[in-house]
């Protein structure tokens, strides 16, 4: 099961982001402790003085929104979010597209994780792009499979250190769509972009790859409860062959 919201950490990430012409992108902070929070918010290709590079008082039980506009040199970036004093802290970003159809998307921030070894589904005519964004101080390694099968540009990808790239499965030869799973040597964050292929710049989400073991929930599942003032409509399930 996926988390709702963001869950707390010192230090949480997201593999993509996007500012320019047409969209336009912030974080939100969440500062669920009884103190004040010190965070740093940084990103891939900052420009050098952008203010984003300066901290970030987050006052106590309450939530600080940071614009990501002309503090990356390049339209897709990626982003981390620092405690100063390992205060932890739970983000959301946010990327609107701003153009005729106003559109707007959001996805948690992830904690560190030691490997991101991550899956998520791709529909088939989804176009899926997929962000790896390495924050760390030295070189990754990263492989990336998509419906089950490692493309060859995707089987040894270069990510330097504090870079992010956007991947293409249109230009990795695939267009069937299917799981996506991204493994690094070191901790990345990976991000999967969906994407109608009739109106792209239109109609896009956002999926961060989440560490599997964030996931799979409890073993113990808690009794379905109705929820009597929602809508509810039939299913209609397939006939099922006689065993």
């Amino acid at each position: 099961m996926l988390p709702a919201a963001a869950t707390t950490s010192s230090t949480v990430g997201l593999a993509y982001a996007a500012s320019g012409e047409a969209t336009s992108a912030w974080v939100s902070i969440a500062n669920p402790n009884s103190r004040s929070a010190q965070v740093s918010v940084k990103v891939s290709d900052a420009i050098a003085g952008s203010v984003i590079s300066e901290d970030v008082v987050v006052a106590p039980d309450s939530v600080e929104r940071v614009e990501l506009a002309s503090v990356s040199s390049a339209p897709n970036f990626g982003v981390t979010v620092t405690s100063s004093d390992d205060a932890p802290v739970a983000a959301n970003g946010f990327i609107a597209l701003t153009g005729e159809r106003k559109r707007v998307t959001s996805m948690a921030a992830i904690p560190e994780a030691d490997t991101m070894n991550a899956e998520a589904m791709a529909p088939p005519g989804s176009a899926p792009e997929i962000a790896l964004f390495n924050p760390g101080q030295t070189d990754a390694t990263a492989v990336v499979a998509l419906g089950g099968t490692v493309p060859d540009q995707w089987s040894s990808i270069d990510l330097p250190a504090g870079a992010m790239q956007l991947l293409s499965s249109e230009e990795a030869g695939d267009t069937e769509g299917g799981p996506v799973e991204a493994s690094a040597d070191q901790p990345i964050y990976a991000t999967l972009r969906l994407a109608s292929e009739r109106n792209r710049a239109d109609q896009f989400l956002v999926l961060p790859l989440v560490p599997a073991n964030r996931w799979q929930g409890s073993a113990e599942a808690p009794t379905p409860v109705r929820d009597r003032t929602l809508d509810t409509r039939p299913v209609n399930f397939p006939a099922q062959p006689d065993q």
